[in-house]
């Protein structure tokens, strides 16, 4: 999923061109890496390539950065040759980053199965049952978040709506986290996972009321960024999907997203709702685990 990484020993010069180039300074000296990312985001991985470098004397020289909280590094090892310039061999090799200490590879799980009058009709021990099993399913992975959303469906009414506000209020350790758009409440597994139950089955309209909400706090258009528009849909997670797993047939995307499908990689379980369990989601990031991510690009 990452860039490739174009070095040589360029002496001084500007890097090459493309998403990422590195150079060398005068020989038997160490070398340096610039890295220049592409910033569209159609036109970058999520998660873009930095590069460490050692240079004749095995010291290590690196940059990194995050994108929507994941890392990646791209090392390398020094050594001299014959007439003691450095050289350089690389791999890729992923690296969450130091603050947070995010697992590579899988963060953030999307569910979405059933209908909003499927989940009203469920108990409040039922919900238990089905937040913990997700979490038990994704943290053994190393996931962070796992957002439970509809597939389709009417939208609740008021008073629908209010009947699922007690219902999801009453499950043990679930609370309530006003957002731009609604209501979502979050079951919190431990320090390092959480569960987000979200009702809203109209993608475009969490979207359009998300971006009126930043509008009503008086956010200038100038100032929306990819970055804070991430935030303000996904709140309270902090990094994009890296998988959605859907409970329906593969040739119907469920109407409950927009932004999310981005850059997911998505396995379609043909199941009902109310059959989910823990098994299929462990089956489902087994998928994950197994492909090739190209974050929307194309293999050449």
């Amino acid at each position: 999923g990452s860039y490739p990484v174009l070095g040589g020993k360029t002496k001084g010069r500007e890097p090459r061109d493309g998403p990422i180039g590195c150079g060398a300074n005068d020989v038997g000296k160490s070398f340096f890496a610039c890295c220049v990312a592409v910033g569209a985001r159609q036109a970058s991985p999520a998660r873009p390539a930095a590069i460490s470098i050692h240079n004749a004397r095995d010291v290590q020289l690196g940059v990194g950065w995050r994108r929507h909280g994941v890392s990646t590094l791209v090392t390398g090892s020094g050594r001299e040759d014959a007439r003691g310039a450095t050289l350089g061999t690389w791999e890729n090799r992923d690296m969450a980053p130091q603050a947070t200490q995010t697992p590579p590879g899988l963060s953030h799980v999307v569910v979405a199965g059933g209908t909003p009058l499927e989940w009203l009709e469920m108990s409040t021990s039922e919900w238990h049952d089905r937040v913990k099993a997700v979490a038990r399913a994704a943290s053994a992975e190393g996931a962070q978040w796992v957002t439970l959303l509809p597939r389709h469906g009417a939208s609740l009414s008021a008073d629908q709506l209010l009947a699922y506000h007690h219902l999801l209020a009453s499950v043990p350790g679930m609370t309530v986290v006003n957002v731009l758009h609604g209501e979502r409440f979050v079951w919190k597994k431990d320090s390092k996972l959480c569960v987000i139950v979200d009702p809203t089955v109209d993608g475009h309209q969490r979207f359009a009321a998300t971006v009126e909400g930043l509008r009503q706090r008086g956010v200038s258009p100038d100032d929306v960024s990819e970055a804070s528009l991430s935030v303000a849909i996904l709140e309270p997670a902090t990094d994009e999907p890296d998988l959605v797993v859907v409970l329906g047939p593969a040739d119907e995307i469920p109407d409950s997203m927009v932004w999310e499908l981005a850059y997911s990689e998505l396995v379609f379980l043909n199941l009902e709702w109310s059959k989910f369990e823990s098994s299929h989601l462990e089956l489902a990031i087994d998928d994950f685990n197994r492909r090739h991510r190209r974050f929307g690009g194309l293999d050449s």
